[in-house]
Protein backbone atom coordinates (compact mmCIF):
# COMPACT_ATOMS: atom_id res chain seq x y z
CA UNK A 1 0.00 0.00 0.00
CA UNK A 2 1.46 3.27 -0.96
CA UNK A 3 1.66 5.77 2.41
CA UNK A 4 -2.02 6.79 3.51
CA UNK A 5 -3.08 10.19 3.25
CA UNK A 6 -3.57 12.39 6.15
CA UNK A 7 -7.63 11.09 6.20
CA UNK A 8 -6.70 7.48 5.29
CA UNK A 9 -4.14 7.79 8.66
CA UNK A 10 -6.55 9.60 10.71
CA UNK A 11 -9.12 6.40 10.10
CA UNK A 12 -6.24 3.42 10.53
CA UNK A 13 -5.37 5.03 13.94
CA UNK A 14 -8.57 5.97 15.78
CA UNK A 15 -9.44 2.93 17.24
CA UNK A 16 -11.82 4.12 20.34
CA UNK A 17 -14.60 4.32 18.06
CA UNK A 18 -17.02 2.73 15.13
CA UNK A 19 -16.04 3.73 11.51
CA UNK A 20 -17.22 4.07 8.50
CA UNK A 21 -15.17 4.23 5.31
CA UNK A 22 -16.73 5.66 2.58
CA UNK A 23 -15.41 6.58 -1.07
CA UNK A 24 -14.99 5.87 -4.59
CA UNK A 25 -13.92 2.78 -6.11
CA UNK A 26 -9.70 2.68 -6.14
CA UNK A 27 -9.42 5.24 -3.47
CA UNK A 28 -8.19 2.77 -0.89
CA UNK A 29 -11.04 1.91 1.43
CA UNK A 30 -9.80 -1.61 1.16
CA UNK A 31 -6.02 -0.91 2.17
CA UNK A 32 -7.74 1.43 5.24
CA UNK A 33 -9.59 -1.23 6.47
CA UNK A 34 -7.03 -3.71 6.44
CA UNK A 35 -4.44 -1.31 8.37
CA UNK A 36 -7.34 -0.26 10.63
CA UNK A 37 -7.92 -4.01 11.69
CA UNK A 38 -4.31 -5.00 11.82
CA UNK A 39 -3.69 -2.08 14.43
CA UNK A 40 -6.40 -3.58 16.15
CA UNK A 41 -5.38 -7.34 16.40
CA UNK A 42 -1.96 -6.92 16.37
CA UNK A 43 -1.14 -3.82 17.41
CA UNK A 44 0.49 -3.04 14.07
CA UNK A 45 3.01 0.02 15.68
CA UNK A 46 3.67 3.43 13.92
CA UNK A 47 6.28 5.40 14.90
CA UNK A 48 4.07 8.67 15.06
CA UNK A 49 1.18 6.87 16.80
CA UNK A 50 1.79 2.44 17.86
CA UNK A 51 -1.01 1.02 19.04
CA UNK A 52 -1.11 -2.17 21.32
CA UNK A 53 -3.01 -4.84 20.07
CA UNK A 54 -6.89 -4.30 21.56
CA UNK A 55 -9.12 -6.86 20.12
CA UNK A 56 -9.44 -10.17 18.77
CA UNK A 57 -9.47 -11.42 15.71
CA UNK A 58 -12.58 -12.69 15.85
CA UNK A 59 -13.88 -9.69 18.24
CA UNK A 60 -14.08 -7.00 15.05
CA UNK A 61 -16.95 -6.71 12.23
CA UNK A 62 -15.80 -5.70 9.25
CA UNK A 63 -18.48 -5.59 6.95
CA UNK A 64 -18.00 -4.73 2.85
CA UNK A 65 -20.12 -4.28 -0.52
CA UNK A 66 -19.43 -7.35 -2.05
CA UNK A 67 -18.19 -10.55 -1.81
CA UNK A 68 -15.24 -9.74 -3.89
CA UNK A 69 -14.10 -6.52 -1.19
CA UNK A 70 -14.27 -9.27 1.59
CA UNK A 71 -12.49 -11.93 -0.16
CA UNK A 72 -9.87 -8.89 -0.77
CA UNK A 73 -9.70 -8.15 2.25
CA UNK A 74 -9.30 -11.24 4.21
CA UNK A 75 -6.46 -12.33 1.65
CA UNK A 76 -4.87 -9.16 2.71
CA UNK A 77 -5.45 -9.71 6.47
CA UNK A 78 -3.76 -13.26 6.40
CA UNK A 79 -0.99 -12.13 4.21
CA UNK A 80 -0.11 -9.55 6.64
CA UNK A 81 -0.61 -11.67 9.48
CA UNK A 82 1.49 -14.59 8.24
CA UNK A 83 4.35 -11.91 7.50
CA UNK A 84 4.68 -10.68 11.15
CA UNK A 85 4.68 -14.41 12.39
CA UNK A 86 1.44 -14.16 14.08
CA UNK A 87 0.29 -17.61 13.98
CA UNK A 88 -2.90 -17.91 16.16
CA UNK A 89 -4.09 -14.63 15.01
CA UNK A 90 -4.06 -16.04 11.25
CA UNK A 91 -5.65 -18.97 12.30
CA UNK A 92 -8.73 -16.84 14.00
CA UNK A 93 -8.96 -14.86 10.93
CA UNK A 94 -11.04 -17.95 9.17
CA UNK A 95 -13.47 -16.99 11.68
CA UNK A 96 -13.37 -13.62 11.80
CA UNK A 97 -17.16 -11.13 10.62
CA UNK A 98 -15.10 -9.86 7.38
CA UNK A 99 -18.26 -10.35 4.61
CA UNK A 100 -21.06 -8.02 3.11
CA UNK A 101 -23.77 -7.09 5.43
CA UNK A 102 -25.79 -10.10 3.81
CA UNK A 103 -23.09 -12.77 4.90
CA UNK A 104 -23.25 -11.17 8.38
CA UNK A 105 -26.77 -11.29 8.72
CA UNK A 106 -26.91 -14.85 7.32
CA UNK A 107 -24.40 -15.66 9.75
CA UNK A 108 -25.95 -14.48 12.97
CA UNK A 109 -29.43 -15.86 12.37
CA UNK A 110 -27.47 -19.28 11.31
CA UNK A 111 -25.56 -18.97 15.00
CA UNK A 112 -28.61 -17.82 17.04
CA UNK A 113 -31.95 -19.16 15.54
CA UNK A 114 -33.87 -20.08 18.50
CA UNK A 115 -32.98 -16.31 19.69
CA UNK A 116 -34.41 -14.77 16.03
CA UNK A 117 -37.37 -17.35 16.19
CA UNK A 118 -35.87 -19.56 13.60
CA UNK A 119 -36.31 -23.42 12.28
CA UNK A 120 -32.35 -24.20 12.86
CA UNK A 121 -32.52 -25.74 9.94
CA UNK A 122 -33.50 -22.85 8.06
CA UNK A 123 -31.76 -21.95 4.66
CA UNK A 124 -31.55 -19.04 2.77
CA UNK A 125 -32.61 -18.42 -0.44
CA UNK A 126 -30.52 -16.53 -3.35
CA UNK A 127 -30.24 -15.83 -6.61
CA UNK A 128 -32.11 -17.65 -9.36
CA UNK A 129 -34.06 -20.04 -6.70
CA UNK A 130 -35.03 -16.99 -4.35
CA UNK A 131 -36.84 -14.87 -7.53
CA UNK A 132 -38.89 -17.80 -8.63
CA UNK A 133 -40.07 -18.35 -4.60
CA UNK A 134 -40.70 -14.30 -4.45
CA UNK A 135 -42.67 -14.61 -8.29
CA UNK A 136 -44.80 -17.72 -6.92
CA UNK A 137 -45.79 -16.30 -3.91
CA UNK A 138 -46.85 -13.51 -5.58
CA UNK A 139 -48.86 -15.67 -7.89
CA UNK A 140 -50.71 -17.56 -5.24
CA UNK A 141 -51.27 -14.02 -3.47
CA UNK A 142 -52.93 -12.65 -6.77
CA UNK A 143 -55.36 -15.78 -7.32
CA UNK A 144 -55.92 -16.05 -3.79
CA UNK A 145 -57.37 -12.45 -3.44
CA UNK A 146 -59.46 -12.83 -6.86
CA UNK A 147 -60.69 -16.39 -5.14
CA UNK A 148 -62.24 -14.57 -1.88
CA UNK A 149 -62.37 -10.92 -4.01
CA UNK A 150 -59.88 -9.16 -1.74
CA UNK A 151 -58.81 -5.80 -2.66
CA UNK A 152 -55.31 -5.47 -3.31
CA UNK A 153 -52.47 -3.29 -4.89
CA UNK A 154 -55.09 -1.09 -6.60
CA UNK A 155 -53.75 1.95 -7.55
CA UNK A 156 -55.88 4.90 -8.48
CA UNK A 157 -53.75 7.01 -11.38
Amino acid sequence: MPDPTPTQREAIRTLDKNLLVSAGAGSGKTSVLVGRFLRMVAGDPDAEAPAEASAPVDGVLTITFTDKAAGEMRERIAHALTERGLVEERRRLEIAYISTIHGFCRRLLQENPFEAGLDPQFATLEGARGALLREECFEQVVERAFETGDQIGRAHV
